[in-house]
């Protein structure tokens, strides 16, 4: 069939995972899932050879059902909020029904529909169904003789949902403004913000509707844990986004309607947790989305550079190193497996951890090759070489080269890292002192130079540098004086 042939031979490589998970979750497709595989792995496509390979006849059908199949998967590949989808599917067919003078089947979709629609408080679908009613209202009045009384109740509640739907519009711009701030640090922007918190907060949980608006109560307590987390009260924070979860999971059908929240705060929660240094919730928190969102095809790409990152880096927080060693061979085969797929940020962190704990392990070689792949991955993109991960990777591998005594890699390497770091930024106070030791640095008189460079550190660590939190070069530096263990020294 030339049409399948064509549409299997477009699809990206995430939509073939996507489809293949898809397509197997029903078992009476066993067919279409080897005829799939037998067109995406190119064999040859005769007719006979298939129906010989799969056991069938008339191989035409099942050519036709999947390629019907594919494209029914495809419909619903990516989908923002399979509810609200559904709801304007329904809408949709009220549209049909009216424009066929069918009036009172529209009304009654209307009805179930627009129930549907306040439960999931989807308050812009609301207005479209009263917009629709009206013109219902209108259409039966001329034929049925109706009393405009419907009509006027239709208009008050447009009223009343419009109210409703400003009021969330103000929270959703507020929300948004507050994320750019905090994200951007400006600084008086920020300090404005701060003076008008208050009242924001106390007019949105006074409004009539907050007391049973479910979406209500999750967006004003995420834009008050948003707002903690940004002025460092991590309890505050990790309050806000229980209240979330718990919202959320008190209503069976609101885990459906409010899944991509929930997803969120469960995230942060995972964070936070670190934030605090709350081991069990850790794990609390990482068994919940695993079993949640795990094996979710739509949430892979999400959970993978958001969840196994977070946890990922929660245990580096903990120098919890057992949890860390565990989590390694799968972070390693995911990020090779789905480079391209995860945000750039986001692959460089992952590969900036798995450097340093192959540095801790004594796998230099592969703590270099993990950080080479952040330098390459930065190296020809304006933006991403003015990234810290980029300017302490730089820094780091100098460490490496050090730790494996490769003064001649060193030597050469040095000068160049130098240019590079005085481009993108100005070195501060530490990392000056992290270059000097560098520049001075000895394998015969490494002790020596260690020591010295040490003291100097320690004067300023309390500026809380940034290179810190990247790698702990100052216990580094303590073990290689003391003759100690790095590994065991690191794990707290």
């Amino acid at each position: 069939m030339k049409h399948l042939k064509d549409l299997i031979l477009k699809l990206s490589p995430t939509e073939k995972r996507y489809l293949i998970g898809r397509i197997k979750e029903n078992r009476k497709n066993k067919k279409l899932t080897q005829l799939f595989n037998v067109y995406i792995k190119g064999e040859t496509l005769d007719s006979k050879y298939i129906e010989k390979k799969l056991g069938v006849t008339q191989i035409g059908v099942y050519e036709n059902r999947l390629y019907n199949t594919i494209l029914d998967i495809l419909c619903d590949y990516n989908k923002n909020s399979s509810i609200e989808n559904e709801l304007k599917k329904e809408v949709a067919k009220s549209k049909v029904l009216f424009h066929k003078g069918m009036f009172e089947a529209c009304d009654k979709l209307l009805k179930s529909t627009y129930k549907k629609a306040e439960d999931a408080f989807l308050e812009k679908l609301q207005l479209e169904i009263l917009e629709i009613k009206a013109e219902l209202f209108k259409e039966k009045g001329k034929f049925l003789d109706l009393s405009s009384k419907e009509l006027e109740n239709v208009y008050s509640e447009q009223k009343d949902v419009l109210k409703s739907y400003g009021n969330h519009l103000n929270l959703k711009y507020n929300t948004l403004n507050f994320l750019l701030i905090s994200r951007n640090k400006l600084g008086k922007e920020f300090l404005h913000f701060r003076d008008k918190f208050d009242s924001l907060i106390t007019s949105y949980e006074n409004s009539n509707e907050f007391s049973y608006n479910v979406k209500r109560k999750i967006f004003v307590a995420s834009l008050k844990a948003m707002y903690s987390y940004n002025i460092g009260e991590f309890k505050k924070s990790r309050d806000e986004y229980y209240k979330i979860v718990n919202l959320i999971e008190g209503k069976k059908q609101y885990e459906y309607y409010f899944e991509t929240e929930y997803f969120t705060a469960l995230n942060n929660l995972l964070i936070l947790a670190s934030a605090n240094k709350d081991v069990k919730q850790i794990d609390e928190t990482v068994k919940k989305i695993i079993k949640k969102f795990g094996g979710r095809e739509s949430y892979k790409r999400d959970f993978i550079q958001t969840t196994m990152l977070y946890q990922f880096g929660a245990y580096f927080e903990l120098r919890d190193i057992p949890k860390i060693e565990k989590m390694v061979p799968e972070i390693e085969e995911t990020v090779k497996k789905f480079e391209r797929e995860i945000n750039w940020v986001n692959y460089d962190l992952f590969c900036f951890n798995l450097s340093v704990f192959h540095f801790i392990k004594g796998n230099l070689a592969k703590s270099n090759q993990w950080i080479t792949k952040l330098i390459n991955n930065n190296s020809k993109n304006q933006e991403k070489i003015r990234s810290n991960n980029f300017y302490y990777a730089q820094l780091f591998k100098l460490y490496i080269l050090i730790e494996s005594r490769n003064e001649e890699s060193l030597e050469w390497v040095l000068p160049r890292t130098k240019r590079i770091l005085n481009k993108i930024r100005k070195p501060d106070k530490f990392d000056k002192i992290l270059i000097e030791l560098a520049e001075n640095y000895n394998d015969s008189e490494e002790k020596s130079i260690m020591t010295k460079y040490l003291k100097k550190l320690k004067t300023i660590k309390n500026e809380v540098p940034v290179a810190q939190s990247y790698f702990d070069f100052i216990l580094w530096i303590e073990t290689k004086i003391a003759g100690k263990n790095f590994e065991k020294s690191y794990h707290l």
